[in-house]
């Protein structure tokens, strides 16, 4: 089993002159907590921002070694080292510890040093080997999701080529870091392993299919379902739109459906689509700011919505106070109340497998047409010209 480390975890190993156990549970460890994507606390609290991986380790790390002294062992010298970082918290005692609730949250994770990455072989083990087995809820859309993800199959001669020029592929955004992350996420579909929930705060779904990247290297283009190559239906802008929606701010609904507002903030800003859309919903889903905030980006879209859109913008501020989560929390309840709770379900009933992602539908390239139909429906119901906001891609 080939993993991709940092070198100088590699040589300081070496000097400590760990045993063949301990130095394999002490490099699995640090890959398998950087091979996990940072998709949030499952809160809508954006705890992604930041790195941190929700890992229960007494599932995942007993696969990685199976001496419980051996494993506690790891993982503290790696923090003491400072090769991982684990969240805390202090306490009402006031005592710190590990931020891990049992039964309810799990513990934190940072892997530091993933600059500088040299590949290391593992002998005698294989990615599944690392794997806990499935776990899904008891909610039925999570029971649907898991069926329909062991519909999926990668398709042949698809294969995940590691960066060859570790300096050209900086510069795009693209490390054996990432490359570790998307090789865990394809083995996790391909198996039909990982973790089918709904969140804890808000009700969304999330699912391996959620987390598995579409950037710089498509994980979702790999594969077909139920034989077919696989669509995603979009709604175009769908958070402001649900802001417009509840602010009944015609004009901000209109320049979502137009695709006008995202178009002016990239002119605001001076970035592209992805970047415009990471920083609005910073906006979105931050704290109310000053002009001296760390984000300055967040600060102008603040400062361009109340021009532009007053409506939306004063609704946004109020539903923020006193505490800013709670207008993240209404929309993306809203958001999985329409995508998982009707549409989802809704196709379910119509014998189409499909698969969500927050404001989207994965489907088969056949079924476009019908699942388009449900969505523009469905959304129509719930907001005014819904039809028009669906994109194919």
């Amino acid at each position: 089993m080939e993993i991709h480390v940092p070198e100088k975890l590699l040589d300081r190993i070496a000097i400590e002159g760990f045993r063949r156990e301990r130095k394999d549970a002490t490099l699995l460890i640090w890959w398998f907590i950087e091979s996990q994507y940072p998709f949030g606390d499952e809160d809508g609290e954006n705890g992604d921002e930041n790195g941190w991986k929700s890992i229960n380790d007494r599932k995942h790390f007993k696969k990685l070694a199976n001496n419980d002294e051996t494993r506690r062992n790891s993982r503290n010298w790696l923090e003491d080292k400072i090769f991982i970082a684990i969240k805390k918290v202090v306490c009402k005692d006031g005592v710190t510890r590990n931020f891990r609730i049992p039964g309810e949250r799990s513990q934190q994770y940072k892997a530091l040093g993933a600059e500088d990455l040299v590949s290391h072989e593992i002998p005698n083990r294989s990615v599944i080997d690392c794997l806990a087995l499935p776990e899904t809820s008891k909610d039925l859309a999570c029971q649907i999701t898991r069926e329909n993800l062991a519909k999926l199959k990668r398709k042949e001669r698809c294969v995940l080529a590691p960066p060859r020029d570790q300096d050209k592929y900086k510069q795009k955004e693209y490390n054996l870091a990432k490359y570790n992350r998307d090789l865990m996420s394809i083995a996790v579909l391909e198996n039909n392993l990982g973790r089918v929930s709904r969140g804890t705060k808000v009700n969304r779904l999330y699912s391996p299919w959620v987390s598995a990247r579409k950037h710089e290297r498509n994980i979702r283009s790999m594969f077909t379902l139920d034989g077919e190559e696989i669509v995603s239906l979009d709604m175009r802008a769908a958070q402001p739109t649900f802001v417009a929606n509840f602010a009944e701010d015609d004009e901000l609904l209109t320049a979502c459906m137009e695709d006008q507002l995202y178009s002016g903030l990239m002119s605001l800003l001076g970035k592209d689509r992805k970047e415009t859309k990471t920083f609005f919903l910073t906006y979105l889903f931050g704290h109310i700011r000053k002009s001296t905030t760390e984000c300055p980006e967040a600060f102008a879209i603040q400062e361009y919505m109340a021009t532009k859109f007053p409506i939306a913008a004063k609704y946004v501020d109020k539903e923020k106070t006193p505490d800013y989560r709670q207008l993240a929390r209404k929309l993306q309840n809203y958001e999985a109340s329409i995508f998982v709770d009707e549409i989802f379900m809704e196709l379910t009933k119509m014998n189409i497998p499909v698969l969500s992602v927050h404001d989207s539908i994965s489907c088969q390239k056949s079924k476009a047409g019908e699942c388009r139909g449900v969505m523009e429906k469905t959304i129509g119901i719930r907001i005014k010209c819904g039809k028009f906001m669906i994109k194919e891609e």
